[in-house]
């Protein structure tokens, strides 16, 4: 279900920031640490942000693993300036997980929807996935 709003598709931008902890030469993996900033409305608002957070603690010394990812904005309209972030994430061993951003939505009932739709096509462990909304 693609957001059309009169003849307008909407787009966000997703704002993360991610760098190498471990790499593992044996298979090829590359373990990341992943922290997603905000999801901003306009381009140059996104680049803002990036100039903000590079000059604090913890992402100076990382400042060209800035990543802005341009994603569609899921369900109805509201009035309420707010999304909802579908993220997943998939325990491997120990500490390490993957993460990913599903979607972002513009009401909760899409998201829960989003979930559902992303359980059913899971071939993995249900014990091992967790979804959760962030508002």
């Amino acid at each position: 279900q693609i957001s059309l709003w009169g003849d307008v598709m909407y787009y966000v931008y997703l704002l993360t920031h991610k760098y190498c902890v471990e790499s593992n030469e044996k298979d090829g993996d590359i373990y990341a640490n992943t922290k997603v900033l905000g999801v901003y409305s306009r381009l140059k608002n996104a680049r803002d942000a990036i100039d903000f957070f590079s000059g604090l603690g913890g992402f100076c010394d990382y400042k060209d693993d800035f990543y802005i990812r341009k994603m569609k904005l899921y369900g109805k309209e509201n009035s309420s300036n707010t999304v909802h972030l579908v993220d997943y994430e998939r325990f491997l061993y120990d500490d390490l997980y993957t993460y990913d951003v599903l979607g972002i939505c513009a009401d909760e009932q899409t998201a829960n929807e989003m979930i559902e739709k992303a359980r059913q096509n899971s071939h993995h462990d249900e014990s091992t996935e967790e979804y959760d909304i962030i508002e």
